[in-house]
């Protein structure tokens, strides 16, 4: 079906993107990414997470890579966020240690 107007077609547009953002801002919408719902799903991910984190933290000398990963990974909740962080942190010691 071929649009009849432009109009219509960029309201229609600006309609779903917004509606895409407000449910990602309440958290109803977590995009087609399913490990932000296993991870609210099952404690037991998060928690061995934390463990990684925790254990692989120490090995990084520099101080300013240390509070920025530090940050990074306490000031969200994310769960993407939180596994860049950890990915970092393993392949450095994978890499360099």
């Amino acid at each position: 079906v071929k649009p009849s107007n432009v109009l219509k077609v960029n309201v229609g547009i600006f309609i779903k993107n917004s509606s895409v953002a407000l449910k990602r801002k309440i958290g109803i919408h977590s995009g087609m990414n399913p490990y932000e719902k296993w991870a609210k799903s099952n404690s037991l991910i998060l928690s061995n997470l934390d463990n990684i984190y925790k254990l692989n933290i120490e090995h990084i000398t520099e101080s300013s890579l240390r509070d920025d990963l530090l940050d990074f990974y306490r000031g969200t909740s994310n769960f993407i966020q939180k596994m860049k962080v950890v990915t970092l942190l393993i392949s450095l010691k994978i890499h360099f240690q």
